[in-house]
């Protein structure tokens, strides 16, 4: 049965989160030649995976209209075929209702860390997704606890838990060369930090154990750098810091390969892909207890109790003691062997096909 998908997540945002997610999915969709046709938008599309989704898509249609702002949070405007399904990337519908649904949640950090218009707006966009949703799933458990705690009309027998993955290209290298992005830091041992920097991410903890630790920091992703971060890097480390923005996955497994650590103290995730990747790459990770990342992670013994400087010191000071290191690095290794990409969608097909 055909499956039509809203690809407005591609128009939204540049690079990783949420769109590392669908492009995992939609290319082995494609690759395996389901009938699915995706949704584009008249406007310009300026996302880094935009273009090897497209190389693969058999048929597209485009929606009216060139605002994303309105469509974003509008219904799907398009025509879809009667009975057929839909499968919006970012929490739209259709008001169709002879058109079966499927909503896909990764996280509640809006409910949970924004405050007024912009929360309001999303939980109401989100809210209205899920009522109309034909079939529900979440990333995580944690993911699927707080959707029962802020829709609490949804039945949790009626939620299918389907986890993300991390992406093939993420593995141990031996020999690495120069990576030109890391500029210094290919001889200096430094701490990875990936992803948003947004307050409850607490970026200030990975500069802070830096700092202490007299690492250098390599930072990726999560758009330039605001004042204030400057401010507080200067202070804390000088200038023993990059930003690299736009890295492809080859280019981010070489990175993780040569970091000392992957710093990831966020206080709550839906789910954590950057972990997943640093374990497969051989990366140990610095994380704290809670959300999704105790699920996710594996051995909570291993997490810091509590997001604080003190405890991710402790933790690089054990990982300095190699016998230590490697034992968590093959920790990590056997972690990720839980979650693929290939397992994902596996799960997914399953469910668009009736079996779940």
């Amino acid at each position: 049965m055909r499956l039509y998908v809203d690809m407005i997540a591609f128009y939204l945002q540049k690079a990783g989160g949420i769109t590392n997610v669908w492009k995992e999915l939609l290319i082995r969709m494609l690759r395996d030649r389901m009938d699915v046709i995706l949704i584009l938008q008249s406007a310009e599309c300026h996302n880094i995976y935009f273009e090897q989704i497209m190389s693969l898509a058999p048929e597209i249609i485009y929606e009216n209209g060139n605002n994303i702002f309105i469509n974003r949070y509008s219904s799907v405007k398009c025509h879809l075929e009667k009975g057929s399904r839909f499968l919006s990337t970012y929490y739209r519908i259709s008001l169709d209702r002879t058109i079966f649904q499927y909503v896909v949640i990764h996280d509640f950090t809006y409910e949970r860390y924004v405050k007024g218009v912009r929360r309001a707006i999303h939980s109401w966009q989100k809210k209205r997704a899920v009522k109309c949703a034909d079939s529900l799933v979440c990333v995580s458990e944690n993911t699927k606890k707080d959707l029962l705690l802020f829709c609490p009309w949804v039945k949790k027998e009626e939620v299918c838990v389907i986890y993300n993955g991390a992406g093939d290209l993420y593995h141990p290298c031996c020999n690495i060369g120069r990576v030109e992005e890391l500029g210094k830091y290919n001889s200096i041992p430094f701490l990875l930090y990936v992803g948003s920097r947004a307050g409850y991410k607490r970026f200030d903890i990975a500069v802070k154990a830096a700092g202490s630790r007299k690492y250098g920091l390599v930072i990726v992703g999560g758009g330039a750098l605001d004042q204030k971060e400057l401010r507080m890097l200067r202070q804390e480390i000088g200038d023993q810091y990059v930003h690299i923005s736009n890295v492809s996955d080859e280019r981010l497994n070489l990175i993780y390969n040569k970091a000392f650590a992957l710093m990831y103290p966020s206080e709550y995730e839906g789910f954590g892909i950057p972990v997943i990747e640093a374990q497969r790459a051989g990366c140990p990770v610095i994380a704290c207890k809670g959300s999704s990342i105790s699920e996710i992670m594996g051995d909570k013994g291993r997490l810091l109790s509590a997001c604080e400087v003190s405890e991710a010191e402790r933790f690089l000071s054990d990982l300095e003691n190699r016998e230590y290191r490697e034992m968590i690095i093959a920790e990590g290794y056997k972690n990720a062997e839980r979650f693929s990409w290939d397992g994902a969608y596996s799960a997914y097909r399953k469910l668009f096909c009736g079996i779940l």
